[in-house]
């Protein structure tokens, strides 16, 4: 009997290797709602909260406070909260050693800018039709804040 030839071996050493290697999308940043979830925590909630009737004040007075009717009041209470939201995203989360999640440059500084701006979109009052765009532009810089921290830079 003739001895047995070894197997051949179809692996590719080089197809090993590379699979080895992460995919990209494994180490894709978390956006959107889930980086919501896994970030916030009572610190971001306690400053929601201040940042609420100080918010509150600065629109209700450029909206022309008592004179303002009860939709105003609305978009005054939805302004406030989407306003608090987003800059309370800029509270850094837990072991991240201080550091701002602003990203750089004007990426980072349009959504406090759009909070101010809002603020100055309802002081130019409701007939004017500012009320839409203000709420807008506030919706946008969520948005932003949600997406952009990994997109900034």
């Amino acid at each position: 009997m003739a001895p047995e030839a070894p197997p051949v071996r179809d692996e590719n050493p080089a197809a090993e290797t590379i699979a080895s290697i992460p995919r990209l999308d494994a180490v894709r940043p978390i956006t959107g709602l889930r980086y919501l979830r896994a970030t916030w925590s009572k610190r971001h909630l306690v400053v929601t909260i201040a940042l609420l009737p100080v918010l509150g004040l600065l629109y209700w007075s450029s909206a022309g406070g008592s004179a303002a009717g009860p939709g105003m009041l609305v978009v005054v209470a939805a302004a406030t909260l989407i306003g608090a939201l987003v800059l309370a995203s800029y509270v850094p989360p837990r072991g991240t050693r201080g550091q701002l999640l602003a990203g750089g440059g004007a990426c980072a500084a349009m959504p406090p800018l759009a909070v101010l701006g809002a603020a100055w979109l309802l002081g130019q009052g409701a007939a004017t039709g500012n009320v839409v765009p203000a709420l807008l532009i506030l919706g946008v810089a969520a948005v932003q804040r949600l997406w952009g921290p990994a997109s900034c830079g």
